[in-house]
């Protein structure tokens, strides 16, 4: 497994998706060939763990090369708390 990030906050949008502050680098995206569909682990600072799908990548602009990650139901803001470290799962 690979740590990618350390959660500071979390957004979910009327869709349903989740996204994550901080951003993660291009270099750890290639890295970790990180894409859409790839195993996630989300160790909560309880110690409990949720395994889940990397729903998608968000890209901005500028990109200041570092994107997002968004996950998607059933999961919602509420049952990630800040300090959450998502892991890919290889």
């Amino acid at each position: 497994m690979g740590l990618l990030i350390i959660v500071e906050e979390i957004f979910e949008f009327q869709d349903g998706t989740i996204h994550f502050v901080p951003l993660l680098s291009y270099e750890v995206i290639d890295k970790e060939r990180l894409r859409r569909g790839d195993n996630l682990e989300m160790r909560l600072p309880d110690g409990t763990s949720i395994t889940t799908t990397l729903h998608g990548l968000d890209f901005f602009r500028p990109s200041q090369r570092k994107c997002g990650l968004c996950v998607n139901k059933p999961l919602t803001k509420s049952d990630i708390p800040a300090g959450t470290e998502i892991w890919k799962i290889r």
